[in-house]
């Protein structure tokens, strides 16, 4: 952790990779906020974290070919929720993919 310039600290993530594949995105370079700061924000206080929406697209659309590739899914069109799938058949187990967050100095996988 880094303390920042207020009384909050940061983590330096590096990127992102899912099913162990890192994804080309460099937080560096994508801003989410207007003054220039951060690709990424983690809230402890929160229940959501945010990625900058250039590398948001890029996560997003690993997840669409790892669905497709894995499973055959079709991702819905013109549906107000983003990566939603018709149900798949019952009886098969579909587990997710790991996501791992790479941060300086350490890794954070999220598993299936």
């Amino acid at each position: 952790m880094v303390q920042g310039r207020s009384a909050l600290y940061y983590m330096n993530m590096l990127g992102i990779s899912v099913e162990g594949r890192r994804l080309n995105i460099n937080l560096g370079v994508f801003r989410l906020y207007p003054n220039g700061t951060g690709g990424f924000a983690l809230d402890s206080g929160s229940p959501q974290s945010y990625l900058a929406e250039p590398a948001c697209r890029i996560l997003k659309e690993e997840l669409v070919q790892h669905f497709r590739r894995c499973y055959g899914w079709q991702l819905m069109r013109n549906y107000r929720v983003k990566l939603c799938y018709i149900h798949p058949p019952r009886g098969r187990n579909y587990p997710l993919p790991s996501i791992t967050f790479h941060f300086k100095g350490a890794n954070f996988t999220i598993g299936p």
